[in-house]
């Protein structure tokens, strides 16, 4: 065959191809095929040296680009994509019909550098985005260890100059609508991860996964139907797919659940769904999991007409779903599509099915080699039963009194409008002279008064709030929080109420069974749970009782998440072992560690960069009466400081300790009197 001959081979072979994407582009299918298609195409072209002979083809199709690039900052894309999209662009300004369709390219080429920015901040690399922004020339890096994702994002419009300004105000909406999604949570939407239906498409090509946000409304129906109902963006008739079953097993799944009455979980609802991708051909019964949770928090919120359930909007989920709410594993070769577009996206947390787990964590690994400093947390569950119980997915506050009657007299008006009428006379009457019914009195407390056995909590000014006694006698002096950090109580939003709760830890040399304790009290005064820390221990040959005495207690968010976590220091009364506990909020122990010696300070520091903080405890070793620093792994915190085995200091109780560093300092000149060093 002559060179001619394949010339004329290959201008057919683009002839075919320009007709196959001029049929997609005018086919009612889903913008991401379109664009992959786009593309696909003109990325060949682009390729060639000379774009001259192929004018035609960027006339042809240039009033299309306005369409391939309308959402496209919106769009979970990879950077790489955005910035093809970008060349090609450039080539259809240099081939532009009019001087219109310049001006007109000329913004969308603005727009595409904004989405490859926006994109940049998602997985952690602003730097990348100073350089695309022309920024590269400032002389110090504005971003300290340790900053998250969207601290970073809002740092660099702070160093930012006018002309990148006029940049990062196109994704600034997107920006604020990140930042205020964290730590929040939502009771009447959920973000679903699925895929485009690319099957009407003849070609084999890669799905791509979609952010999808299923919102939706529920209404009780009469008692006389026998069938709960689905509504789809205001379509009444689902067609009966894989979508509308996947549905109707969450229905199921989710209203098994709620807790509430039997009369009430028996009864039968409308639900009206809504999918924010109304142009998205969507497909697959991976909605199933999230429709679910979504089913069981809205008939909690409609139950109690009031939000008391909610679902963190920075976590999206995946999964499919029994109609006894086992969660299912997913198609393997849509979830890369998926977590491809969770990973470019602001989300934080990706949950998924166990039985995918192992290859999710794989390909995110894949992922983080190019994207080293994106955070995405990914979480495996297998029942919609253990999915309500974590609560950096879920969110359920505990439903106050008041809430109860509201919700109530929403549901029964007519039946009870006359009783509650008289007996919200007799409230509005106690309110006016009963101070703890009286709501708009600030009920956050901030101090703490100790009065023998008895401890009283006040507001900021002063107001008593409620109390508590004790079986035995408190010193006030041990309770004070002294300047190096050892603090013995703390008042502190901990589980993100709104109020504070208090932390109290107990120090009574004269009592063993009362000292070391660490009591958890609501922002109400409720014992939420009482933890005793330490135990019986054999050092060496030596038995030490089990008796200790708060040291210290500190709260952290270790994770970068949500929920807080709590550190205790006991100390042994009157020798030298001494034990650090974590906690979280609900008393489950998440790691112990024991020293032979005191622990006297404390800090926290992501040290390796991976989106958790170390503990950093400083003391005094008693073997050799050294000082010493012990890094410790909130994730992995076990065992006892290492000592030698044939000495008094080791202990055979507890494993090896599982510290990433631990460091003994060379003893001082200071080293006086045989007190030994220590680390402040």
């Amino acid at each position: 065959m002559t060179k001619k001959e394949k010339l004329k081979l290959s201008l057919l072979d683009l002839e075919i191809q320009s007709m196959e994407l001029e049929n997609i582009l005018q086919q009612p299918v889903s913008i991401n095929l379109k664009r992959l298609v786009f593309l696909s195409f003109f990325n060949m072209l682009a390729d060639q040296k000379d774009q001259a002979p192929f004018r035609s083809y960027y006339l042809q199709f240039e009033n299309y680009v306005p369409k391939m690039c309308e959402n496209i900052i919106e769009a979970s894309c990879e950077p790489k994509q955005i910035l093809q999209l970008k060349r090609i662009i450039n080539n259809f300004s240099e081939f532009a019909s009019t001087a219109q369709m310049g001006r007109t390219l000329a913004a969308i080429n603005i727009r595409l550098i904004a989405a490859v920015a926006l994109s940049y901040f998602y997985v952690g690399e602003p730097l990348q985005t100073m350089l695309l922004l022309g920024l590269e020339s400032l002389e110090k890096d504005p971003f300290r260890e340790g900053m998250s994702e969207i601290e970073k994002a809002l740092k660099l419009y702070q160093v930012a100059n006018d002309k990148t300004n006029l940049i990062l105000k196109r994704i600034e909406p997107q920006v604020k609508n990140w930042q205020n999604s964290a730590c929040q949570f939502s009771g009447d939407s959920i973000n679903i991860l699925m895929v485009d239906d690319f099957s009407n498409y003849e070609k084999p090509i890669e799905s791509e996964g979609k952010i999808v946000t299923l919102s939706g409304v529920v209404r009780e129906r009469p008692m006389d139907v026998e069938d709960d109902r689905i509504i789809l963006n205001n379509r009444a008739q689902l067609e009966q797919g894989s979508l509308y079953y996947s549905l109707l097993d969450g229905l199921t799944a989710g209203k098994q659940i709620t807790g509430l009455p039997g009369a009430v979980s028996n009864r039968h609802y409308s639900f009206q769904f809504s999918i924010s991708e109304k142009d998205a051909e969507l497909f697959g019964n991976s909605v199933g999991a999230g429709a679910g949770l979504l089913v069981y928090t809205l008939i909690l919120n409609r139950y109690h007409r009031a939000q008391v359930a909610g679902i963190g909007s920075s976590t999206a989920i995946t999964g499919c779903i029994q109609q006894n709410g086992e969660i299912t594993p997913v198609d393997s070769l849509a979830l890369k599509g998926k977590l491809k577009a969770a990973f470019f996206s602001p989300l934080t947390r990706v949950v998924v099915p166990d039985k995918n787990l192992e290859e999710v964590v794989h390909y995110v690994k894949t992922l983080k080699e190019e994207f080293p400093n994106r955070h995405l947390a990914v979480e495996g569950i297998s029942s919609l039963a253990h999915l309500i119980e974590d609560r950096n997915v879920v969110k359920v506050i505990k439903i106050k009194n008041r809430h109860k009657l509201v919700s109530l007299i929403r549901r029964r008006p007519r039946n009870i409008l006359i009783p509650i009428s008289f007996v919200l006379i007799l409230i509005l009457l106690a309110m006016l002279f009963i101070k703890p019914l009286q709501w708009w009195r600030d009920t956050n407390p901030v101090e703490l008064v100790i009065n023998d056995r008895i401890i009283s909590v006040q507001n900021k000014s002063g107001e008593f709030l409620w109390s508590y006694e004790f079986n035995n006698n408190l010193n006030p002096q041990r309770y004070m929080n002294t300047p190096d950090n050892k603090q013995k109580k703390i008042f502190l939003n901990i589980d993100n109420d709104k109020r504070n709760e208090l932390l109290l830890g107990t120090y009574d040399t004269s009592n063993p069974g009362f000292s070391g304790r660490l009591y958890f009290f609501s922002s109400d005064g409720d014992t939420n749970w009482t933890y005793k820390a330490g135990r019986l221990m054999k050092f060496g040959c030596d038995y030490f009782s089990d008796f200790y005495k708060v040291e210290s207690i500190l709260v952290e968010k270790f994770f970068n998440d949500c929920e807080n976590q709590i550190l205790i220091n006991v100390a042994h009364w009157p020798y030298f072992p001494s034990n650090l506990t974590l906690l979280n909020s609900r008393k489950k122990v998440l790691g112990e560690y024991w020293n032979s010696g005191r622990f006297n300070c404390f800090d926290f520091y992501d040290i390796n960069h991976d989106g958790k903080r170390e503990i950093f405890a400083g003391g005094m070793n008693n073997e050799g009466k050294v000082a010493f620093l012990v890094i410790l792994d909130p994730v992995n915190m076990w065992g006892s400081s290492p000592q030698n085995k044939d000495g008094n200091y080791y202990t055979k109780n507890v494993p090896t300790g599982t510290e990433k560093y631990y460091i003994r300092f060379p003893k001082s000149p200071f080293n006086y009197a045989k007190q030994g060093d220590t680390t402040y």
